[in-house]
């Protein structure tokens, strides 16, 4: 007999802004009407109760604006340095380093564009609690599917 143990994917990042707390990033581990908790990136277990909660932002993780600007800005230096290298060594010329410069520029702009479209598609739910245990209650229910979850399966 074979065990496999399968977590559900580390793929949504849950925000909770609380009023008592500093704003927190992490995985979902629990939820009820009473509150929630997540466990941070640097591995803390915090509790939320819902009368301390702001806001819950659940996305799912991916391509944000300051990475799409990184990978633009990186890939208009590779095809500016490309151009340069088309040049004879002595004839660089300021024309060349000018469209180099157009295109590195040009690349970073629409990789931060893409990447802030991803972030907004990646946004899942966005709850505005304000502090309000009845909102919460209302809400609680939608956050269920994104709790970490691990399930043992039996060959």
């Amino acid at each position: 007999m074979f065990f496999a143990l399968k977590a559900q994917d580390r793929d949504y990042e849950v925000k909770v802004v609380s009023a008592h707390m500093q704003t927190v990033k992490g995985i979902l581990q629990k939820v009820s009407k009473d509150g929630l908790a997540i466990q941070d990136y640097k591995g803390n277990y915090l509790i939320f109760k819902a009368n301390d909660i702001v806001r819950v932002k659940v996305k799912k993780r991916g391509l944000t604006t300051l990475k799409g600007a990184g990978t633009g800005a990186l890939t208009g230096v590779v095809i500016g340095a490309a151009l340069l290298s088309l040049e004879p060594e002595d004839e660089a010329s300021t024309e060349t380093f000018k469209i180099a410069a157009v295109i590195t520029a040009c690349t970073t702009a629409s990789g931060a564009l893409i990447g802030f479209v991803s972030e907004i598609v990646n946004t899942k739910h966005n709850f505005y609690i304000n502090q309000n245990t009845e909102k919460f209650e209302k809400k609680y229910l939608l956050l269920e599917k994104y709790i970490r979850t691990i399930k043992v399966e039996h060959f």
